[in-house]
């Protein structure tokens, strides 16, 4: 192995050692590099650290590269406040249009999975509505002052899609779910379940609607799952998924509870759970790695993560999956739009510059832009 990709395994395995779930009962002698630093917080990683090297008095790491992590933590703070004050605000909006919303992803993990709100960053704020309702939702926010984030492809892709146009609200860009995965898509479940299986927290005197242990455990693991190949993975992801294997009392019930959910997808959805188990203590980690696992996923989150800081960002049409949307009429809608988007959509994608919509046809069809 040459040494540049030493350094990058060796770079992986301290940023998962570090944020171990549990108490670190070693030193963290090796030096480092300004490098590895940032690419904690890249991961999502650093504030999570900061909190952990001053609460277990980890030694070997400089000051200087503790207050990165500790500038990190305070920034994120600042920004789950911002968010919260805009989620709130449009939880009670919903709430007088009888509109019930499930917090999702970012917010519904710092509140409910993390013991301190600034260690978990996050980008935008995912809602959950009942299916049918995210039109209505979304034209209360865009009658509230929110602006449209960008044009869906059509009318009909905006249907079958897991979440509506993102806007941006109070200066956040928000995305209303109508499900958690789009129709088609083979981890989809129904959304009337979903909210059949949430749990309230209160939080600054207020009650948020977050998933159940078990649904919020598929969301966040099949969600990986089907993105990982295209999209990479962010380090941060894992440690979500293992907080949440780290708090049941029987791990290896849970997790067969999570693998029932679609058993013919049970490796997809395996090979994600082993990833994340990385970051669990030894003895739980023995619940769920086999002899040979560890080394085998480790290089496996290896391959994700250059993937990733790779650039290599790319999502292929699967064919397959517009074909699992029931109606005939939908599928052949959803496929021609695949090839010739909206007038709307169009525009866009030409900066909405006047042009004949045949031409920008052609010119999206060849991947050639003016």
């Amino acid at each position: 192995m040459s040494e540049s990709k030493q350094i990058e395994k060796e770079a992986i395995e301290s940023l998962i050692h570090l944020n171990l779930c549990g108490q670190i009962v070693v030193s963290f002698e090796k030096a480092l590099e300004a490098s590895f630093v940032q690419l904690a917080v890249v991961h999502g990683l650093g504030a999570n650290i900061f909190l952990k090297v001053k609460r277990e008095k980890i030694v070997g790491i400089s000051e200087e590269h503790i207050d990165l992590w500790k500038r990190n933590y305070f920034q994120i703070s600042l920004q789950f406040q911002q968010k919260l004050k805009v989620f709130l605000e449009i939880q009670e909006l919903f709430k007088q249009n009888n509109i019930p919303i499930v917090a999702l992803k970012g917010i519904a993990l710092a509140i409910s999975l993390y013991d301190d709100e600034g260690v978990r960053p996050m980008g935008d704020i995912d809602i959950l509505v009942p299916e049918g309702k995210a039109m209505e939702a979304l034209k209360l926010l865009k009658n509230a002052g929110a602006i449209q984030a960008y044009t869906p492809r059509s009318v009909i892709h905006e249907k079958a899609h897991s979440h509506v146009r993102a806007v941006n609200y109070n200066g956040v860009l928000v995305e209303i779910h109508q499900r958690l995965f789009a129709l088609g898509n083979r981890f989809y479940v129904d959304t009337n379940a979903c909210f059949d299986n949430t749990k309230s927290i209160m939080y600054q005197m207020k009650n948020i609607l977050v998933l159940n242990d078990l649904y919020m455990a598929y969301h966040l693991i099949c969600h990986l799952a089907y993105n990982v190949k295209n999209e990479g993975l962010r380090l941060g992801w894992l440690l979500d998924i293992a907080l949440l294997l780290n708090k049941q009392n029987n791990l290896l019930d849970f997790v067969q509870e999570v693998l029932s959910f679609k058993s013919a997808l049970r490796k997809e959805i395996l090979d994600v759970i082993k990833m994340a188990s990385l970051f669990l203590c030894v003895e739980k980690q023995k619940c769920i790695l086999k002899d040979n696992d560890e080394e085998q996923y480790t290089h496996l989150v290896e391959k994700y993560v250059k993937l990733r800081e790779n650039k290599v960002m790319y999502k292929i049409t699967n064919v397959k999956e517009i074909f699992s949307v029931p109606g005939w009429s939908n599928k052949l809608q959803l496929l021609w739009y695949e090839l010739f988007p909206s007038k709307e959509y169009m525009c866009e994608w030409n900066g909405n510059r006047k042009e004949c919509l045949l031409k920008l046809h052609i010119k999206r069809l060849l991947n050639v832009r003016r």
